[in-house]
């Protein structure tokens, strides 16, 4: 949600005083899409929570290790379940990457990624299952759109972006958000005016090919400007954000049945929104049992995580 909310925290930003600059990798999970011994398929970890319709998700409390006096937003963390993205404002909005060892342990403090941070703004990354396709949202040069990145191993830097297989993304408004699914093929963004965003998916038959022309995700909240679509490995499940008019964007859940299905009724995220609060940037663990979000609830920009059973 980096055109809607990020606006609304430049003025007064401060250059950090030290911030590493060295690349981290996600560790490989397995072939995309496939199951994993961590909860990631649709029937294990609390992803049948959700899909009841009623998951049980605890108070949000910040990450501190994560956040600072600067903006910080557009969460993500990988299938690995340890390695994590996070935009961070400096002279500009940057793509920092941290690690834990495992669930409940602290965050190493973030150091920006120097392979995908370029000179302007940057916004969301996702990564496939495997950790070697990328997707980011980059200002380049005035407006935000997709750009991909691909390496050979998880523990090789990620090459220079490219917009070559998204073009048929690419339009005079914002393309932001990005999220990818397990195996690469589906791509889900947010794009419209600032206004009245909309989250769109385009498919592509393997990740040699472009996306197609992508269509608005069914059944979200169609009053609403819509965004920050984060969704289970099998995509059953999607949370996002979404606001009425002028009001602060809040948290929202749905499921379906079938990839191929619209999604069922949206409702609000239990325990998460706050009145008169920007809610955003959703971030689901590969199980669906940590729920990472940005807040403006201390009166800037942090990071916060829920737990969910």
């Amino acid at each position: 949600m980096t055109t809607v909310l990020c606006s609304r925290w430049k003025l007064g930003l401060l250059l950090l005083a030290s911030c590493g600059r060295v690349n981290f990798d996600p560790r490989n999970d397995g072939a995309p899409g496939g199951s994993d011994s961590d909860g990631t398929t649709g029937d294990l970890g609390c992803w049948p929570a959700w899909k009841s319709g009623s998951p049980t998700v605890s108070a949000p409390r910040p990450i501190d290790q994560l956040n600072t006096p600067q903006y910080e937003g557009d969460p993500y963390l990988a299938a690995d379940g340890q390695t994590f993205y996070l935009l961070r404002a400096t002279t500009t909005f940057d793509i920092f990457v941290t690690r834990r060892e495992e669930r409940g342990m602290p965050f190493d403090p973030p150091a920006l990624d120097t392979a995908l941070t370029s000179t302007a703004d940057d916004g969301r990354v996702s990564l496939s299952g495997d950790g070697l396709l990328a997707a980011i949202s980059k200002r380049q040069p005035t407006n935000y759109d997709i750009w991909l990145a691909d390496r050979v191993v998880p523990t090789d830097p990620f090459s220079n972006p490219s917009q070559a297989l998204v073009a048929t993304l690419i339009t005079p408004d914002a393309q932001h958000d990005p999220e990818l699914s397990r195996d690469g093929n589906r791509l889900y963004y947010a794009t419209g005016p600032t206004v009245m965003n909309r989250v769109m998916v385009a498919e592509r038959p393997d990740r040699s090919a472009p996306f197609g022309m992508p269509v608005p995700v069914a059944n979200l909240l169609t009053a609403a400007t819509t965004a920050d679509a984060t969704l289970s490995p099998d995509e059953l499940v999607i949370v996002y954000s979404a606001t009425i008019t002028t009001e602060p964007f809040d948290l929202y859940f749905a499921t379906r049945t079938a990839i191929t299905e619209p999604f069922g009724p949206s409702q609000p995220v239990p325990s998460v929104n706050l009145p008169a609060i920007d809610d955003g940037d959703a971030a689901l663990s590969p199980d669906g049992c940590e729920l990472f979000f940005s807040t403006s609830r201390t009166g800037q920009r942090d990071i916060y995580i829920a737990d969910v059973q």
